[in-house]
């Protein structure tokens, strides 16, 4: 299923719990169930979906004001002069962070609860057939995780968009040599430079934003109350399990079906979270990369805040756009070193959709 053909389903779907919830007075939100792959897929489509609305506004106002400064006599400037301009734009976007991290954080904040109650509720039934009993109220581990988790992300949207500021001054000034070098004139030079960076090209690259930060919020909460259900149950180890379809990565394909500690896993999360640093995530629980070495081959690694990278395993057959095999690996770590790693929960990477299971 193509991504715009998923989006229309989930948007008719939610539609239709619309009406459920006017003319019925059923609250379908309540019966969504992180642990189940579409319902997850919900979650984190809504999630986006309310951060977009909260975010679009305030990046097309900055955006708008930012391009405006782009319209200037680009031939007749010196060398300095075209310098200045794109630096001042560039100045320009700066607010962009400061005046949406607030209602990203508010977002978060409101909706994690509601993953992680809803998490534990699915658990709960999960591990009765034990005789376990998990409480599915939040406890204060519990909102002091999601409360760094929200900080954490907030961390990531900020360098999100000094990221984009640093690409734009860096393709501002290619743009702006390449007309030059073209002959073209200042509407012509102004008008390529609009179309590459104008706000609704700055909205369509934050769309595709917004759902990784929604979907690393979702599934980070989902997987912490998850380990703590599973260690207020008595549950020792959990089974990594990947949603096998022809979207599956390589990363996930190379660590379905491994047995990690409930233990080791847990104290990752209180590790980042007494750290105090938000930034620390990147080095304690490391997303797993897919790409390749100095030779070429391809390869899964980690890569610490540094730049240092860890051979996770090379990539022989990969599993991408596969239904059924789980792809040919070489050279992997072991389950006992991806713990020791910190690569040992879902997300492993943008758009993970991933989950943990226990071990009966």
């Amino acid at each position: 299923m193509s991504d715009e053909l998923a989006e229309d389903l989930l948007a008719g779907i939610d539609a239709a719990d619309e009406i459920l919830r006017r003319v019925f007075a059923v609250d379908v939100a309540k019966a969504l169930d992180p642990t189940r792959p579409r319902d997850f897929e919900r979650i984190v489509e809504r999630l986006r979906r309310s951060i977009s609305r909260a975010t679009e506004s305030t990046e097309v106002e900055i955006l708008t004001k930012a391009m405006g400064l782009l319209d200037v006599d680009w031939p007749n400037l010196t060398e300095e002069g075209r310098g200045r301009i794109v630096d001042a734009v560039a100045h320009a976007m700066q607010p962009i962070a400061d005046r949406v991290i607030g209602p990203v954080e508010s977002i978060l904040t409101a909706r994690g609860p509601d993953v992680v109650r809803g998490t534990r509720r699915a658990t709960s039934r999960q591990v009765a057939r034990l005789g376990a009993r998990v409480g599915i109220s939040l406890t204060l581990e519990d909102q002091r995780i999601i409360d760094h988790l929200v900080r954490t992300q907030a961390h990531y949207v900020r360098d999100e968009y000094g990221r984009r500021r640093e690409g734009f001054s860096r393709v501002a000034r290619e743009v702006v040599a390449d007309g030059l070098g073209k002959g073209l004139g200042r509407d012509e030079i102004t008008n390529d430079l609009v179309e590459r960076f104008g706000p609704m090209a700055g909205i369509n690259r934050s769309r595709a934003y917004w759902n990784v930060i929604a979907g690393t919020y979702a599934n980070r909460s989902r997987t912490w109350a998850q380990l703590a259900s599973f260690e207020e149950a008595g549950i020792e180890r959990y089974v990594f399990e990947a949603v096998l379809d022809e979207r599956t990565t390589d990363q996930c394909a190379f660590l379905h079906g491994r047995v990690f500690e409930v233990g080791r896993a847990q104290q990752l999360y209180r590790d980042v979270e007494d750290s105090g640093d938000p930034e620390s995530v990147v080095d304690t629980q490391p997303w797993i990369r897919a790409g390749r070495d100095e030779s070429g081959n391809r390869i899964l690694f980690t890569e610490s805040r540094s730049g240092a990278r860890t051979l996770v395993a090379e990539v022989v057959q990969s599993r991408v756009g596969q239904r059924d095999a789980l792809g040919e690996f070489r050279n992997g770590r072991s389950t006992a070193e991806l713990a020791e790693m910190g690569a040992c929960t879902p997300p492993l990477h943008a758009n993970c959709r991933s989950t943990i299971n226990p071990e009966f």
